[in-house]
């Protein structure tokens, strides 16, 4: 296996705090871990819950962070404990939720419902609890795994979990970096036990 990058310089929109702008600065992540794969954001989309994150609304990921969690783009580089091994470098995925598969919720196929979800989605850590991200100019910790992704910065440590790949060309992901987390919340709310939640006469 090919040695893996370290200390990568890329740039990402970081939040400072509470109701302070996107700012787009150089960044450099550290090691990837075992269960990560490198990948090169090409598309993300905006949800709700990134711009409650940049006004403070929920207060559990510290500042400065970098949010985002609808990603997509290339795998640049795998770790060496990835267990899907149909995974290859210049892969195009799609990125979605991380989960603990240890749950039971989990390990019945219902990873959104993890019992983990709010530390593994909202800290902007990885299961851990460390952080790969550092600010460029002062070198202080910065928070790069929200949701397993954040997928606001160019270069990201996405965790295993989060990974779909894109069977199509990857100029047609556009439009479907926000089912990650967007078409499956939508969805959801218009949808009960399979069916229509309202009625039709």
């Amino acid at each position: 296996m090919a040695e893996l990058p370290t200390n990568i310089e890329t740039i990402a929109y970081v939040v400072h705090g509470p109701k302070e702008d996107f700012k787009l600065e150089t960044i450099v992540l550290d090691d990837i871990q075992d269960n990560e794969v490198l990948v090169d954001m090409k598309y993300s989309g905006i949800c709700h819950t990134d711009l409650i994150m940049q006004q403070g609304e929920i207060e559990l990921c510290k500042y400065p962070a970098v949010f985002g969690h609808e990603g997509a783009g290339t795998i640049m580089a795998i770790g060496k404990g990835v267990q899907n091994k149909d995974l290859k470098v210049g892969d195009f995925v799609l990125l979605s939720i991380n989960y603990c598969q240890e749950c039971k919720f989990c390990k019945t196929g219902h990873p959104a419902n993890c019992t983990e979800g709010t530390r593994l989605h909202l800290f902007g850590t990885r299961p851990d609890g460390s952080t790969a991200g550092k600010l460029s100019k002062t070198g202080d910790s910065l928070r790069t795994h929200f949701f397993g992704q954040s997928s606001f910065s160019k270069m990201s440590f996405v965790q295993e979990t989060c990974i779909v790949k894109f069977p199509y060309p990857p100029e047609q992901a556009a439009i479907f970096a926000s089912m990650g987390c967007g078409y499956q919340t939508g969805s959801f709310s218009s949808l009960k036990n399979g069916s229509y939640a309202y009625e039709v006469d």
